[in-house]
């Protein structure tokens, strides 16, 4: 079997996607079969992100199989152009592919190769104050037609399924729960973790991970903090981000906090830095409005530190009784939540024990074995 990834995501982006890209075709590799080739398409123009890792290449090595990264500077819109005239597609550079796994919300062209497509969440559909006024039209208006046209629908919960057959109700039959791995970091833990001087400073201190953008809830957790700042002295707040879209009015009321003196904002830290973070925090506070799985969440939990989190979307379900589940619409339970890991000591030790324990469940090696099958029973 040859299977295509669209691997673009992994080389552009620390984020959720790039994040899963990654993460996914390293599992998917030391999984081949003998008679399995696993080929990453990396056509863009795009400049690679700094500090990502080259594509697992190397893992052919662990395995029966062969893994080749496909690379080329090639315009994606020239690609698009001629896909429509059938002049070329992702094959004309991979060569002949059985399935092709989509990762991202941008379709590159195949001439006949049947296809499967990973959905990460359905949250431009639900607020346009998540992404702005008719980015969710937009993009459903692109990728309703690929998911009907789909041999399977990955998604990572099962909140994400329970959205897309909503909208899409013909995709019931085909959607597959593939949940994510969350131990990603745990060797980035293990070989020093940095915790940068700027964190060190503040001695204690709570982290909120995740792109500067609405859905995140932001300015919300900027608002419990500063109200329990007065009863929790000793307290900080680091955010690590970076800016995705409608992010100023965050910085706006950031730069307007009174306690700005107790708070950072971190962009763009590595794998290592981020480990750092995790290990040393009070909790992660991660109220987001909605998500298709959460990865700050399985990080937190997977470094024992422990969790803040909704009580709704595919967070609650992934953090079950190991986190503070919140409204994340109520600013007053936020905040009542951060004040008692801030003050109760055994809570937080209990919480990461709690989480070190549920995040087992969950692995890339599970996630690369599942996508697998996914891919082969379409074949079957």
């Amino acid at each position: 079997m040859k299977i295509g990834i669209d691997y673009r995501p992994a080389l552009l982006s620390r984020t959720g996607i790039g994040r899963y890209t990654r993460e996914i075709s390293a599992a998917m590799a030391g999984l081949l079969a003998a008679d399995d080739e696993l080929r990453l398409f990396s056509l863009s123009l795009a400049p690679r992100a700094a500090g990502l890792p080259d594509p697992p290449t190397g893992s052919a090595r662990r395995s029966a199989g062969r893994v080749v990264a496909v690379r080329k500077r090639f315009p994606g819109r020239l690609l698009h152009l001629l896909g429509r005239f059938g002049l070329a597609g992702v094959e004309t550079f991979t060569g002949p592919l059985d399935r092709f796994l989509y990762t991202d919300l941008v379709y590159p062209p195949l001439k006949t190769t049947p296809f499967c497509v990973v959905v990460h969440d359905l949250a431009f559909m639900r607020s346009e104050e998540y992404h702005g006024h008719g980015f969710g039209r937009k993009v459903w208006k692109r990728m309703a037609p690929v998911l009907e046209k789909a041999a399977a629908i990955v998604v990572p919960s099962p909140a994400t399924a329970d959205d897309l057959v909503h909208h899409l109700p013909s995709a019931a039959k085909k959607v597959r729960v593939v949940a994510h791995g969350g131990e990603h970091l745990t060797a980035a833990a293990g070989v020093e973790a940095r915790l940068p001087g700027e964190a060190a400073a503040l001695g204690a201190y709570f982290l909120a991970v995740g792109t500067l953008e609405p859905r995140k809830n932001w300015i919300g957790v900027l608002k419990a903090f500063e109200s329990i700042a007065q009863s929790a002295p000793r307290a900080g707040l680091i955010f690590a981000g970076t800016p995705g879209w409608l992010y100023e009015p965050f910085l706006e009321s950031l730069g307007r906090s009174k306690f700005r003196t107790r708070i950072r904002l971190m962009n763009g830290v590595d794998d290592r830095t981020l480990a750092g973070l995790y290990s040393h925090a009070i909790g992660l506070v991660y109220p987001s409005l909605w998500e298709g799985f959460g990865f700050p969440v399985a990080e937190a939990m997977s470094l024992g530190c422990p969790v803040i989190t909704s009580n709704r979307s595919s967070l609650a379900w992934l953090a079950g009784d190991a986190s503070l589940r919140v409204d994340p619409d109520s600013v007053e339970a936020i905040a009542a939540a951060m004040k008692r890991l801030a003050l109760e000591k055994t809570l937080g030790e209990e919480l990461a024990l709690r989480g070190q324990d549920r995040i087992k469940s969950f692995t890339w090696t599970h996630a690369g074995r599942a996508t697998l099958e996914v891919i082969g029973e379409t074949i079957d």
